[in-house]
């Protein structure tokens, strides 16, 4: 191979004069072993000119060794005219010189002509290993795409085979010239078969047909196979187990290039369940049917959507409206025209939103015949996937005798009411004679002992007198407001006991709480005594001081049956309550009548002295 580049003309020429100065000075060095002949280093500086250099290197070679050597080694010395005798030498040696550089010229073309032939083979290899390389690679991604075709094609025949088994659906196919039937995985086991566990033909398949259903779908296949149309029925099948089971099959013709068929494709699904389930359905429609047509009560349909109008009406409807259900039909505005017009806003109010579903309607009617009645409507509203109102569905009874005990049940309970109004105002009254008498009777009285007597006598009379004035001036006859009746029973008690009172403030701190009068009473002579006692005892020679009154219902303390606890506290900052002195067990009327009413109230009563008196009194109110 070459050492230096071809189109480097300095290197080369120069090497030419390196190499030929080195045979100079080499023929110098050995001249006195090599003399007489010079020539041997100088043919190798023209062999190496022209091996690396080419032709014209070691032309120049061969010219300037020529010139060396008849300058320095050919006689006369120095001198360039060489004589007779040396031209001999002198040709031989460019005659020998010449003839390597043929030799090498002949050796660099036939070796440029190998290295063109060697790079132009190297070339159509690169492109034929390119060429390779590129076939592989297409092959490789059409073996990788033909894979994971097939793993597509694997895979979706598991999703189908899957899909058939989950819907109990199986397919088939015929060829018709060779009468061979194929079917798949799903359909075996439909037939209580193995898969593929034995061969099919048209002839097997209808042996296996229902006798009642074999002529049927012989003349729907013969019929695709005439007309080329697709094709759908339900038969029965028998069962290789003998049991038998509803199919629906579809199916449709494949035609040759000719016309001619040449095969059937399709498929068929158990519809046992679907069948047993329609039967069922069209059984319980038929009891339904017999139900609303036996029912008292009028059962309807009303569409709003495409068109307004009854869909079904019951029988009923005859003996309710006098129209018949066909007379409903052929008027879809016959239930509106029906209700009174001063009911028909319930009913377009019910329509426009019927949030209220499970409200019941009530509602006037006009019958045929003109006789008003009432009807109670029950309404389910139907709607569409957008939530649009489209039907509803209702039942419509007749309550006119209903609402007629109703009526006459109110005029009793108003004359009930009015009645009971009159007995608590009587009663008052009596209680209010009674405490004119006594307070009359307490003007002939000396004794201050007696006197005061009187009084107390006459603060329990009005306690009393005070809950049935309340009764009867309130709207509900069964409860009184508590707050409201101890408001005015201590603005009484503060009058009957002034001045005594005039020093101490009252503070009434009630929830709203309502009591029956069967509560009310005993705990408004509770809070009497004992208010009558604070005013009496705890302020002695007109000492300030403060009472209080409490009741709180206590929720989360009530008893097994969920009734609440009540807590009843009357307080004063008084001079306390003696110390020496047993609340259950005194002479005083009056705390041996506060403990009674506790026990009446099924309550308890607690003492407590810390800062001046304060009774609790706790209760469940009983059941009235």
């Amino acid at each position: 191979m070459r050492k230096f580049p071809k189109d480097s003309i300095r290197l080369r020429y120069g090497l030419t004069v390196v190499t030929v100065a080195v045979a100079l000075l080499f023929t110098y060095g050995m001249w006195p072993w090599i003399q007489p002949i010079p020539s041997p280093p100088f043919y190798a500086a023209v062999m190496m000119s022209t091996w690396y250099g080419g032709l014209g290197p070691g032309l120049l070679a061969t010219l300037f060794s020529t010139l060396i050597i008849d300058y320095f080694f050919v006689p006369p010395l120095y001198s360039l005219i060489p004589p007779w005798s040396s031209i001999l030498l002198l040709s031989e040696f460019v005659c020998v010189a010449l003839i390597i550089n043929s030799l090498n010229e002949a050796r660099r073309r036939t070796e440029q002509a190998l290295r063109k032939a060697l790079d132009n083979l190297e070339l159509r290899v690169e492109e034929r290993v390119a060429e390779l390389a590129h076939i592989n690679e297409a092959l490789r991604v059409e073996i990788a795409e033909r894979k994971r075709t097939e793993e597509k094609l694997g895979k979706r025949e598991a999703q189908l085979a899957e899909a058939q088994h989950v819907a109990h659906m199986g397919s088939w196919e015929w060829d018709i010239p060779a009468n061979k039937v194929t079917w798949s995985d799903e359909l075996y086991r439909i037939y209580g078969l193995k898969p593929q566990e034995i061969g099919i033909t048209y002839e097997i398949f209808l042996d296996h047909v229902h006798p009642e259903d074999r002529e049927f779908a012989h003349e729907i296949i013969q019929r695709a196979l005439q007309d080329y149309q697709p094709f759908s029925y339900d038969y029965r099948n028998l069962r290789w187990d003998g049991r038998v089971r509803a199919l629906h099959a579809r199916g449709e013709v494949i035609l040759d290039e000719t016309g001619r068929p040449v095969r059937m494709i399709g498929t068929a699904q158990d519809i046992t369940e679907r069948k047993l389930m329609e039967d069922s359905l069209r059984a319980s429609e038929g009891r339904f049917r017999l139900l609303a047509e036996q029912a008292s009560d009028i059962i309807y349909r009303y569409r709003f959507t495409p068109t307004p109008g009854f869909e079904y009406v019951s029988p009923a409807a005859t003996l309710i409206t006098g129209y018949t259900p066909e007379e409903h039909y052929a008027d879809p505005y016959l239930g509106l025209k029906l209700v009174h017009p001063d009911d028909r806003q319930l009913l377009e109010t019910f329509v426009q939103s019927p949030s209220s579903v499970g409200d019941p309607i009530i509602l006037r009617w006009r019958r045929k015949d003109g006789t008003l009645i009432w009807t109670e409507q029950r309404n389910v509203p139907i709607y569409d996937e957008k939530g649009n109102l489209v039907a509803i569905e209702g039942v419509a009874r007749e309550i006119t005798k209903r609402q007629q005990m109703e009526e006459q049940i109110r005029a009793s309970l108003k004359e009930k009411e009015i009645l009971l109004r009159e007995i608590h105002h009587r009663v008052k009254n009596n209680l209010q004679i009674i405490s004119s008498l006594l307070d009359l009777q307490s003007d002939y009285i000396r004794d201050p002992q007696d006197l005061e007597l009187f009084k107390e006598s006459l603060n329990r009379v009005k306690s009393m007198a005070l809950i049935h004035e309340k009764l009867y001036q309130s709207s509900n006859l069964a409860k009184i407001d508590f707050a409201e009746y101890v408001q005015n029973l201590t603005a009484h008690l503060f009058d009957s006991y002034s001045p005594n009172s005039w020093a101490v403030d009252l503070e009434v701190d009630i929830d709203k709480i309502f009591l029956d009068i069967s509560t009310a009473i005993p705990c408004g002579l509770i809070v009497n005594e004992l208010v009558s006692n604070s005013l009496k005892y705890a302020f002695p020679s007109g000492r300030e001081g403060k009472i209080r009154i409490e009741l709180r219902s206590e929720e989360s303390k009530g008893d097994a049956r969920g009734r609440p606890r009540f807590a009843l506290r009357v307080s004063d900052n008084g001079v306390g309550f003696p110390k020496d002195l047993d609340f259950r067990n005194t002479p005083s009327l009056g705390l041996q009548l506060v403990v009674s009413l506790t026990q009446q109230l099924n309550g308890t009563i607690e003492l407590d002295r810390s800062r001046g008196t304060a009774f609790t009194v706790t209760f469940v109110p009983p059941q009235p």
